[in-house]
């Protein structure tokens, strides 16, 4: 097993459980204990995990497992919706849209009052939604992840690679200054940065509850999009990117 694949294994079962034996991460990645020592080690070098004796924790609980897709849907409806609502201000006419997967960009479609845009999503309610109401939209190619309701791997990246999108809209399940955009799935990750990579401009969607949270896998640093966000973070925040601060 490569030894990023081992980090994130072990990242991800300590944000599920706050805490890991050597012992049980030897059974989850069926390595040796010396390997799992080092890969401890390793990451309590890069400040990710506290690394203590027989086992790791999570630091200060930064950590946290991404939540259930049908838990995302129902909370912070109204912070999400407002969000979404200034997000959907932002596309225009004539522009070639990504929408990312997520439950806050899913509801940018119902808030749309352009008349002719093209859209591109890797999300399954996103393209239901975007259809539903007439829009022309395409949706990549790839492996479901149901848990969030996207289409990744590694066909959805070579879909991506041979458009170039005017506007990008993206989803999050953490914000923090020191590791910016963070995810919990690896593959979902590399989905995510190569949509931005794609996008001329680029929006990060995120509620207020996601600042100073961390998640195992980094996507993109905060200066790599622009945060709409329903409440002013830390100001700390503003020293890596441009805010916009939607109203309820």
């Amino acid at each position: 097993m490569l030894t990023e694949k081992r980090h994130m294994m072990i990242l991800t079962y300590l944000a599920q459980k706050g805490s890991a034996t050597v012992a049980e991460l030897c059974d989850l990645l069926d390595i040796s204990e010396s390997t799992v020592r080092r890969d401890l080690s390793e990451l309590h070098r890069q400040g990710v995990l506290n690394k203590v004796f027989g086992g790791a924790t999570v630091i200060d609980g930064a950590y946290h497992a991404e939540d259930p897709a049908a838990i995302r849907e129902k909370s912070y409806t109204e912070e999400k919706a407002a969000i979404a609502k200034k997000a959907a201000e932002l596309v225009q006419e004539n522009d070639f849209v990504y929408i990312d997967a997520g439950s806050t960009t899913a509801q940018l479609v119902d808030f749309l009052t352009v008349r002719r845009a093209t859209f591109v999503t890797n999300g399954l309610p996103a393209a239901r939604q975007l259809a539903q109401r007439g829009y022309p939209v395409s949706i990549i190619s790839g492996q479901v992840r149901a848990t969030a309701g996207a289409i990744t791997g590694a066909e959805a990246m070579g879909c991506l690679a041979r458009y170039n999108f005017t506007v990008g809209f993206f989803g999050t399940n953490g914000v923090s200054v020191s590791k910016g955009y963070t995810q919990s799935d690896q593959i979902e990750a590399r989905v995510k940065s190569e949509a931005m990579s794609r996008c001329a401009q680029r929006y990060m969607l995120a509620d207020a509850r996601k600042f100073d949270r961390i998640l195992p896998v980094t996507f993109a640093q905060l200066s790599d999009a622009i945060l709409i966000t329903d409440q002013a973070p830390d100001p700390q925040y503003y020293q890596h990117a441009r805010i916009i601060q939607a109203s309820r």
